[in-house]
């Protein structure tokens, strides 16, 4: 996986955000994304979606160099990951119906292991939005894993109160260091309470 963390959130988060992130040391690239969980053919999933093709430092290489996959997506179509990829059913060129607060019929862009933990499928935001998945909810973050306890600090920092910032794989332990935090507000409880916890489960994003 090459994204290392998520910042996610019940309500859109503020703008500029993820560029604020995005020059903390050791990120290696940001990305602001539409998520939620809905019904993809009566299986909850959880799916982003996207206004252009996210940047090859968060992807499985496959999926970072499809330029045809991306191509797709921004015509209406689902790519879909991981357990949904598995299901036969699926096969390309079939359709899938979205279920949330409205539904959707689309069709299967292709199947790739995303490499974002706990994405199932993506999808256009244009598409995202009409199935009613809450807009600019979830920055994705990739960091270097020798950076990351210390990262997920700053990110914490910089992040809304209501949101949650949830690494999607295990960081190794930090070491001592004394570093500015630019983006902080050093001192104040750890965002990542019960309240803004529940935003990443219902997505099915949880710590490792």
């Amino acid at each position: 996986m090459r994204a290392g963390a998520v910042v996610v959130s019940g309500q859109p988060l503020p703008a500029g955000l993820d560029a604020r992130i995005g020059r903390l040391r050791g990120v290696t690239a940001t990305a602001m994304a539409d998520a939620g969980r809905v019904e993809v053919n009566g299986v909850f999933a959880n799916v982003i979606g996207v206004n252009a093709p996210l940047p090859p430092a968060l992807l499985a290489a496959p999926t970072a160099n499809s330029a045809e996959l991306w191509r797709r997506i921004a015509a209406g179509g689902i790519v879909v990951s991981g357990k949904l990829a598995r299901q036969d059913e699926l096969a390309q060129g079939q359709s899938l119906q979205l279920e949330g607060s409205a539904s959707a019929l689309l069709p299967i862009a292709g199947g790739a292991e995303v490499g974002i933990a706990g994405v199932d499928a993506i999808v256009s935001s244009p598409v995202a939005r009409r199935v009613g998945i809450p807009a600019s909810n979830v920055i994705i973050v990739g960091a270097r894993s020798d950076r990351l306890a210390i990262l997920l600090g700053a990110v914490k920092a910089a992040a809304p109160q209501s949101a949650a910032v949830v690494p999607l794989v295990a960081a190794p332990p930090a070491r001592p260091e004394s570093e500015p935090t630019p983006l902080g507000r050093a001192g104040q409880a750890d965002p990542v309470a019960e309240e803004p916890r529940r935003h990443a489960i219902c997505l099915g994003w949880r710590r490792p």
